[in-house]
């Protein structure tokens, strides 16, 4: 049952982009949505404006996002909207039945993760423009736990990277470590640094000359996926993995004191000769899937028979597992990782329980 819509009081009518609420404070989202949520109030002309202002805004400054971020933000909204448009469904503000309905639609098309990003989409737009989170509602929680549990039951859960393992890391590590190929080098400092401190690929891709602390061991991630605060993260890098840096720092030529290096990125492109290409041009996430893990894969794959290849997550993947395999704390875990909930620890730990052991440690051992 739903309430008829009425006409807003004309003292809660919003005029424009330019309106002054009170004569003094400019009008925010904020406001728009307290009018908003009175119940039965019908969206004027005025406010269709003002929030679409609100929209241009946000998508002039990318919703504060990253471009992947921002660009996953637009893929599952314009989903969305195609949905409405091919119905005749008003997109936004988003109704409880149409997203209720949405929802229900697309479980039958895509896994639960992926609902979870439509809602996440669906709610952003909404929010920036002044309409709330529709998808905060208890009922499209409680279908979207429903959809996911149900999936899970079936089978239809998250397919994983497959794990480059500690053991895995040997192999490559003793295929490598005496290189002279830079390329090959790079590819086994960037795989022995990202299993060590199990980075993202973006987070890899992101570092600088300066991030690493040859002296105390230390590796600076200036900002991560679930860190956006501006105060970098520092994690400590096994002796093992310094010295595999050191090793690739003196086949580059280069000399980690040497103040002019130090905004230079870690990993850079390298030509068919072997050699740094004299840009300061980063890896990209094309390179690293097939100059570093690809080739990676070639030599351990006798230990991976009916798994896909490894992706760029696989060094993430295998660093986790190595530490539920040696009964590390889920604290622990969850730090090394970087992650504000337990959630991925445990599906990257898949098939491990849960703590004598660390990360350095164990690479220490070697």
């Amino acid at each position: 049952m739903t309430n008829k819509p009425v006409v807003l009081q004309p003292e809660y009518d919003v005029v424009s982009s330019t309106y002054k609420a009170n004569n003094a404070t400019e009008i925010r989202p904020s406001h728009l949505e307290a009018i908003y949520s009175k119940v039965g109030a019908e969206i004027t002309e005025e406010m269709a404006e003002t929030a679409a202002e609100f929209l241009k805004e946000y998508a002039s400054i990318k919703g504060g996002m990253r471009d992947s971020s921002w660009a996953a933000l637009q893929y599952h909204w314009h989903m969305f909207a195609s949905y409405c448009k091919e119905r005749g469904y008003q997109p936004i503000p988003t109704q409880h039945s149409v997203l209720k309905g949405y929802i229900e639609y697309r479980a039958t098309l895509v896994k639960w993760s992926s609902l979870r990003s439509d809602v996440w989409a669906i709610n952003s737009i909404n929010k920036a423009s002044g309409f709330g989170s529709p998808g905060a509602d208890p009922i499209i929680l409680a279908t979207v736990k429903r959809i996911s549990e149900k999936q899970v039951a079936e089978g239809r859960s998250i397919k994983q990277a497959t794990a480059l393992t500690y053991h895995d890391l040997m192999i490559i590590i003793e295929n490598l470590e005496n290189t002279t190929s830079l390329k090959e080098l790079r590819a086994l400092t960037c795989i022995a640094l990202s299993f060590n401190c199990m980075l993202r690929s973006s987070e890899l891709l992101a570092l600088k000359v300066s991030d690493i602390d040859f002296k105390d061991k230390m590796l600076t991630i200036r900002i991560s996926k679930t860190n956006h605060s501006g105060k970098p993260e520092v994690l400590r890098l096994s002796q093992f993995v310094i010295d595999i840096l050191h090793k690739y720092f003196k086949l580059i030529g280069w000399d980690y004191e040497d103040p002019k290096l130090q905004d230079k990125n870690l990993f850079q492109r390298i030509s068919r000769y072997d050699r740094l290409i004299k840009n300061n041009a980063p890896i990209t996430t094309d390179t690293l899937r097939e100059q570093v893990y690809k080739f990676a894969f070639e030599m351990v794959k006798d230990n991976h028979i009916n798994e896909p290849p490894f992706s760029t997550h696989s060094s993430r993947v295998g660093g986790c597992q190595m530490l539920w395999e040696k009964k590390a704390t889920l604290e622990e875990i969850m730090k090394t990782g970087r992650w504000s909930s337990s959630e991925m620890a445990y599906r990257y730990g898949r098939g491990y329980e849960l703590v004598e052991s660390t990360m350095n440690d164990t690479f220490d051992k070697k």
